[in-house]
């Protein structure tokens, strides 16, 4: 009988051990020699840091870059030698900011997404061009330099998002970038260079904002652009040499301060049915808006003092031709070079007009008075 009752009192005394240690969340577990490992601390001195934000993910190892001293006292990335496919450029290196992207530091990488930090002012050449696998892209909100070729070429980027702080659109910065949807063109912007968005075949719709002076040559060439917006109050006043060629615009309406539209600046626009021209324009460019094949009538402002017939070259459609002023000296050649093809349309003057189109050079338009 005593070897029974000893029994059942070592039993309950073994089961009531393991129910306590169950029951205790702040047990430390066993490690596999027996010892226990240390309990997470509840304090603030934790390391543990738990999974990262995906908007502050940690930054890339500094062994990843190949880097030098810049004359400003901070550190330019020259060449990136990671393998990430995800890369956050760190804000410092050996206590030094990291204040610029060297020429081509990036190109022909296979990164996917690149995180800039805030110390960064400058992006110089080329940076990221090729960068074909690249698909998102945060830039500092300082930034106030890029040159060329920064992002060309990278046609798996869909969209990005540019500092208030530029003030220019470098030459060639996204040509190329054949899946670019969207963008917004910074408030402060003055110029967009040219070759800008040259062959993105994705942007359908664009803001001018205010401040833009020059739209450079060929900006947008090669887009399949449908609305241009400029901003009330616009500033522009000149469109470059094959701005727009090719696009699929339906109308446009040019702001009030530009004076010159360059050759070819609207040429091969198939779908340009209205154009409307403001009083500042001075000068329109030979073959401005030729093969524009749907547009049927223009107005052409009294302001206007060069203007050529190459102008409407190949315009199948057009049927009028309105001055409100006085016809250029030189709107019709006697170089056949110069010569429209299959002018067909009227020539519309006000009665009294300078030059009032009756002298034999014109005698192969049809003319009118309104």
């Amino acid at each position: 009988m005593k070897k029974l009752v000893f029994l059942i009192l070592t039993a309950f005394l073994l089961l009531s051990a393991l129910t306590a240690c169950s029951n205790d969340p702040q047990a430390p577990a066993a490690t596999d020699d027996g010892e226990p490992t240390a309990a997470p601390s509840s304090s603030g001195n934790s390391q543990t840091t738990g999974t990262p934000e995906p908007d502050d993910p940690p930054e890339s190892p500094v062994s990843d870059f190949e880097y030098q001293l810049n004359s400003d006292g901070g550190i330019t990335i020259t060449k990136y030698i990671g393998n990430d496919a995800n890369v956050v450029v760190p804000a410092f290196i050996e206590e030094k900011p990291v204040t610029r992207i060297g020429n081509s530091a990036f190109l022909l990488t296979p990164i996917q997404t690149i995180a800039l930090p805030e110390t960064l002012n400058a992006i110089d050449y080329a940076a990221f061009q090729y960068c074909q696998s690249l698909t998102a892209v945060k830039l500092p909100q300082e930034l106030e330099y890029m040159d060329a070729c920064v992002f060309a070429e990278c046609s798996q980027l869909t969209s990005i998002n540019l500092p208030d702080s530029l003030t220019e659109i470098p030459s060639s910065l996204f040509m190329n970038c054949t899946s670019l949807k969207q963008i917004d063109i910074p408030e402060a912007v003055t110029t967009i260079h040219s070759n800008a968005f040259l062959n993105c075949a994705s942007l359908k719709q664009i803001r001018i904002p205010k401040a833009v002076t020059i739209i450079g040559h060929r900006v947008f060439e090669g887009t399949p652009l449908e609305n241009v917006e400029f901003l009330e109050g616009s500033q522009l006043q000149t469109i470059g040499e094959s701005a727009f060629y090719g696009t699929n615009l339906r109308s446009i309406q040019i702001p009030a301060n530009v004076t010159e539209i360059q050759y070819q600046a609207f040429a091969e626009c198939k779908q340009l049915e209205s154009v409307v021209l403001p009083e500042s324009v001075v000068s329109i460019g030979s073959a401005a808006f030729s093969s524009c094949t749907a547009l049927t009538e223009i107005v052409i402002p009294k302001s206007v003092t060069s203007i050529t017939e190459k102008t409407f070259d190949l315009c199948s459609a057009l049927e009028k031709v309105k001055f409100e002023g006085a016809i250029p000296q030189d709107y019709v050649s006697s170089d056949p070079f110069l010569q429209a093809k299959n002018v067909h349309y009227t020539v519309y003057y006000h009665e009294g007009a300078v030059n009032d189109f009756t002298s034999p050079e014109w005698a192969r338009y049809s003319t009118k008075v309104w």
